[in-house]
């Protein structure tokens, strides 16, 4: 997710600000391009498979900790009166849970996103939702 998620969300058009930074980070987890869907499989397969093998495991929970901490730090920008690191534990898990259902065909990419957006505005974290 790091290092994927941020290479898109860099890419995103007029996301400069942390808000639009934040949103496109989330939200470039969901999409057509058949490399998100890729990407999105491996982890999913190395998040199942950290619940049988440890080493598994203490590298899914490293990676897992850099991008809450990415997270964490555009939260805090955006409103420091949050409590940044639940707000990202809670957004990470989202989207981990959002993308097993994505995966799934239990919702499509636009829904995952919407819902993604959704949480921002009601969390105060964006006033708008972007597509």
């Amino acid at each position: 997710m790091n290092a994927g998620a941020a290479a898109r969300a860099g890419r995103a058009p007029s996301h400069t600000n942390p808000a639009g930074r934040l949103i496109a980070l989330l939200c470039s987890e969901f999409g057509d391009d058949p490399q998100i869907r890729a990407g999105s499989i491996a982890w999913n397969e190395l998040r199942a498979a950290a619940v049988f093998e440890s080493a598994s495991a203490d590298a899914l929970a490293r990676s897992t900790a850099e991008w809450q901490e990415t997270v964490r730090a555009l939260v805090a920008e955006i409103a420091p009166e949050l409590d940044a690191p639940a707000v990202a534990l809670t957004l990470t898990a989202l989207v981990e849970g959002l993308s097993g259902r994505w995966l799934t065909a239990q919702i499509t990419s636009t829904e995952a996103q919407a819902t993604v957006q959704q949480v921002l505005i009601q969390l105060g974290l964006t006033h708008t939702e972007t597509h």
